[in-house]
């Protein structure tokens, strides 16, 4: 569930508040480092790129599908009856995590599921909403079950990224590779608009050993926003960086949302891992 706003925050921004203070602090590593270069934020869409995927290109089908999702996602906190399904503390968990000097890993977790009272929907001494915690006693930013991840230390990048919308990009460099995120979209011409753009699309692309890749990984026709970008690091351990984000694009939700590379199809830089999506009131 959302919380309601505070000093001046939108409902949406109050969830993620968490993770995008963390996204301002830079952990501090030791031992040997991948290469890596990252470009200050939100640079304007190349011309050619933009060429190529068209503003009035209509988004006919919705990404990411839940339904195509490889593997479970979970967060921690407290949700709807509806946003946590049965079963969940008998899987096997692995969980993103940062500690409190800084320092970004992958480590198994136990996670404990109660019930508690929703605040937004419960009346009297009901308790219809879900509570998850896990053993480890660090900020996590997901839980992933179905996948094994192994024990490691994660390199941050981008960890003041933000909102991506259309026309700005995102570039980051990562063992002497060359990504880009970039949104393409056409921009309401009000200002107040009922969405500010329409046919929206997140790509990543890249040119690898001579190949040109481009996933479209994100496509709505109506968004209230742009992607999210939580956390971007190398977190299946095969020296790709992957992604998560918040593909939502309502004002209501927050769908947080794992790109992993290592388990991609040929041709695909990444696979759809996980979604797991919550609603205010």
């Amino acid at each position: 569930m959302i919380n309601k706003s505070y000093f001046g925050l939108t409902e949406k921004n109050m969830r993620i508040l968490p993770l995008l203070i963390s996204a301002v602090i830079v952990a501090s590593f030791t031992g040997c480092r991948p290469k890596i270069k990252q470009e200050p934020v939100k640079k304007v869409a190349q011309p050619d790129f933009v060429a190529k995927h068209s503003e009035r290109d209509t988004v006919t089908k919705e990404l990411p599908d839940d339904a195509q999702a490889k593997f479970k996602l979970l967060t921690t906190g407290t949700f709807h009856h509806d946003e946590i399904t049965a079963g969940l503390e008998v899987l096997t968990w692995y969980g993103l995590f940062k500690s409190k000097h800084g320092r970004y890993f992958i480590s198994p977790a136990r996670i404990k599921v109660k019930q508690v009272k929703d605040d937004i929907v419960d009346d009297g001494a009901a308790k219809t909403g879900w509570e998850v915690t896990t053993d480890v006693q660090d900020t996590c930013f997901f839980l992933l079950s179905g996948y094994t991840l192994s024990t490691h230390t994660v390199e941050r990048l981008l960890p003041t990224a933000g909102e991506i919308t259309p026309g700005q990009v995102q570039k980051y460099q990562y063992n002497d590779v060359d990504y880009m995120l970039a949104a393409t979209g056409k921009k309401a011409l009000k200002v107040n608009a009922v969405y500010p753009f329409t046919n929206y699309r997140l790509h990543c692309s890249v040119e690898k050993n001579g190949i040109s890749y481009n996933d479209v990984l994100v496509a709505h026709s109506k968004p209230d926003y742009g992607c999210t970008v939580l956390f971007i690091g190398d977190v299946d351990g095969d020296s790709v960086p992957d992604l998560l984000l918040d593909t939502s694009g309502s004002e209501n939700t927050m769908s947080t949302t794992l790109y992993l590379s290592k388990p991609a199809e040929k041709g695909k830089l990444f696979k759809h891992a996980g979604t797991h999506t919550i609603t205010g009131c």
